[in-house]
């Protein structure tokens, strides 16, 4: 899931260049230095292009969700670990030394999770905002 970050933003730019051109295009009839039969050759192509950048959106955009669940499912496991060895340690089950450590792993795992799944939900949000 490494690539998400890299596939993501070259399908924005992907995107926003198909946009761009398209754009252009529509300016150059409007202003009269190119035909109905020019343009419409062109957004064919424009067309076919933002339609496979759509489909390429929708493939990474069940990737980042299936993600996102996983990462969901770690943080509950993570907190339930947390918990527990708050538990133990308030009934004197376990030592000082040992709970700083595993604390101070779980928080900094927990965090960094939090941290993943936010960039993560931003990013999907992105990608399927409305244009």
């Amino acid at each position: 899931m490494i690539s998400w970050k890299y596939t993501f933003k070259r399908l924005n730019e992907e995107y926003e260049i198909a946009n761009k051109k398209k754009l252009a295009l529509d300016n150059l009839y409007e202003s009269g230095k190119i035909s109905l039969a020019t343009r419409d050759s062109f957004t064919g192509d424009i067309i076919s292009a933002i339609a496979e950048i759509d489909r390429q959106r929708k493939e990474l955009g069940e990737k980042m969700n299936a993600k996102t669940q996983e990462l969901e499912g770690t943080l509950k496991t993570l907190e339930m670990l947390l918990a527990n060895y708050e538990i133990q340690h308030v009934v004197g089950e376990i030592d000082e030394d040992s709970y700083a450590r595993e604390i101070n792993l779980l928080s900094t795992t927990l965090e960094t999770t939090r941290n993943e799944l936010n960039v993560i939900k931003q990013a999907t949000n992105q990608l399927f905002s409305p244009e």
